[in-house]
């Protein structure tokens, strides 16, 4: 399930929860929407409001227990905020939309002047003023003797500078989203060409970091889920572990492709070999 899926919760005063609301399709085929509420010994799942006007008492449409012996929901944090007990996390990701703001303002700007401003005046030679107007697209342009002489129709565009100052601030918007984001450390689209080895170093390593935090966080995700698992199935954790990657980079493809070289060795079941080759 997504957090946006999740339609309310409670925590007790040590962060526990004390129920949990996730938006969920109704099964028995009674309410198109229906809510899941858990709770530490049971859950029931009720409609959407005025959906399902056969429910009986309480409106709802199915009840169970579960041994998990707590609300099953295990959260999964990139960075959990600090000083409160419910379950927010922190983005891993700068708010931009000040900057998107920004460069959507630059570019709105950019169409009027290339549309509306900028769009090349057709110059007539007319001395006897006997054309009285010309029509182009949706604009309408005025005649003019360019010498006064008689000269061939030209075209007259407008200054480009402008534009090209637009276009800088954009590019400049763009990369500061960029880095805001943790895409790049300020190496632009243009320089892709003239990057240096530092600086794709330098890049490759901050993108590392980011994956491997964001592993980190996931195999701590994944152990308490199964740990869940495994005590409602009575099962003991000792002596288990899950671990993810620690390096991603293409020595590390090759590695993981030479494990699943010597596993597909084995001659595996068909049904492991299928998934295996659906991860390659």
């Amino acid at each position: 399930k997504t957090p946006l899926e999740v339609v309310n919760w409670q925590v007790n005063d040590f962060g526990r929860f004390v129920f949990v609301t996730i938006a969920e399709r109704d099964t028995t085929g009674r309410a198109e929407q229906a809510y899941r509420t858990w709770f530490p010994d049971h859950w029931h799942m009720t409609p959407g409001e005025g959906v399902c006007p056969s429910c009986g008492s309480g409106g709802v449409l199915s009840f169970g227990m579960h041994n998990f012996g707590r609300v099953p929901v295990e959260v999964f944090y990139r960075k959990r905020k600090p000083g409160t007990v419910d379950p927010l996390g922190l983005s891993s990701l700068q708010d931009i939309a000040s900057m998107d703001r920004e460069v959507f303002n630059l570019v709105s700007r950019r169409q009027t002047l290339t549309y509306q401003q900028g769009t090349p005046l057709l110059a007539v030679s007319d001395p006897a003023r006997q054309l009285k107007r010309v029509e182009l697209s949706v604009h309408a342009f005025i005649p003019y003797d360019p010498g006064q002489g008689g000269a061939p129709p030209t075209f007259v565009a407008p200054p480009y500078e402008s534009v090209r100052v637009l276009d800088e601030q954009i590019a400049g918007w763009m990369l500061t989203v960029r880095s805001s984001s943790g895409l790049s450390r300020g190496v632009s689209d243009q320089s892709v060409s003239a990057r240096s080895g530092e600086a794709l170093l330098i890049e490759t390593a901050d993108k590392s970091a980011m994956l491997k935090d964001l592993a980190a966080h996931a195999q701590d995700f994944e152990t308490r889920l199964w740990k869940l698992v495994a005590n409602a199935a009575g099962q003991a954790w000792e002596g288990l572990s899950i671990r993810y990657p620690e390096r991603f980079d293409i020595s590390t493809l090759g590695d993981n492709l030479d494990e699943v070289e010597k596993f597909l060795k084995l001659d595996p079941v068909p049904e492991v070999k299928v998934e295996t080759m659906k991860a390659i």
